[in-house]
């Protein structure tokens, strides 16, 4: 049960941000205001928020709109949240709330803030969201492609000639949306250094690398069961009574576990300790596929590890650095 404080539920759209706040779900006692989804009026909201002294902020991702407010509210040094969009309609309905409005899913993203224990917020510099822009469009511009490919091999005549033609169109963007990929992580010393990282671990070759960086910027920053969660590479079990079923792995985001699996069936040939760890799995009588994302959830992890010790000497090096000027 998480203490009970101050909680915000913003309920945010192209135009309003739908406000909740209180600290007492069961009393339904709280306070609800609407703002404005612009910067211009994010000044008078934060006064509003400083006056009723909230100490945690929960919204949904909203298809972007979320993004200015919650990158500036977590400036401000308020504890923020944004959940994932189904997380929060299920827990609306696990609290018997049927209806559904902006005020209502205010005040039931409040009360998730209340009693769930939720991953923290953190805000990315400019750079880092056009890097995502860029990594999401790489991997549509990927499917096209692919699906380009497989009508190719029945067409004949000019259809044929019409998808070489635009196979060779996305080939041209993906691998410009590379090399714009490429220069936003070298101008970044950060981002330079950690890519870096993540390519000295075998299996991890330029396209994961930037695929993590861009789509897990989170990396580093979170536990090991926290990073896993969202990447859906943690098992949930599936039990009820004498009934064992199998642990499954649910929801998180796609492209990171696309993104980690051709380098996890390198590491299981080229990398010792991962080898040995998919042969334990399959002896033990593994099937193949539950080793292999058991293979990727451990890359993941030691990633993550890497990249935490990285970000904590970094930091040392900027607190050694202020105390000797």
């Amino acid at each position: 049960m998480v203490d009970q404080k101050m909680v915000l539920g913003i309920d945010v759209d192209s135009k309003y941000l739908e406000c909740w706040a209180g600290k007492d779900m069961i009393r339904q006692n709280g306070v609800s205001e609407r703002f404005v989804n612009q910067e211009p009026s994010f000044s008078k909201f934060h006064k509003w928020l400083k006056s009723l002294n909230v100490q945690r902020i929960v919204m949904e991702a909203s298809g972007g709109y979320e993004k200015k407010i919650s990158i500036y509210l977590a400036k401000k040094g308020l504890d923020v949240h944004v959940v994932n969009p189904v997380q929060a309609r299920q827990f609306t309905i696990g609290i018997g709330q049927r209806a559904k409005n902006d005020r209502l899913d205010a005040f039931a993203l409040s009360c998730m803030g209340q009693v769930v224990k939720l991953s923290p917020f953190i805000p990315h510099s400019k750079e880092l969201l056009e890097l995502k822009a860029l990594a999401v469009r790489r991997e549509q511009l990927v499917c096209h492609r692919t699906e380009e490919q497989g009508r190719l091999k029945l067409a004949e005549g000019k259809i044929k000639k019409a998808i070489e033609k635009h196979i060779h169109f996305l080939k041209k963007e993906i691998e410009a949306i590379e090399k714009q990929m490429d220069e936003l992580i070298m101008q970044d010393d950060k981002l330079n250094a950690i890519y870096h990282l993540l390519r000295e671990r075998k299996g991890i070759g330029k396209v994961t690398a930037r695929s993590l960086i861009a789509l897990l910027p989170e990396l580093g920053y979170l536990t090991r069961k926290q990073v896993t969660a969202l990447a859906g590479l943690a098992p949930y079990d599936d039990e009820s009574g004498k009934r064992k079923g199998k642990r499954r792995i649910k929801g998180g985001r796609f492209y990171v576990r696309k993104s980690l699996y051709m380098p996890a069936l390198v590491a299981m040939v080229w990398d010792p300790p991962m080898k040995m760890f998919y042969q334990r799995l399959l002896e033990k009588g593994k099937p193949k596929k539950v080793a292999i994302v058991a293979v990727m959830r451990k890359m993941l992890i030691i990633l993550n590890g890497t990249v935490m010790t990285f970000l904590k000497e970094m930091q040392q090096k900027k607190q050694d650095n202020h105390e000797k000027a």
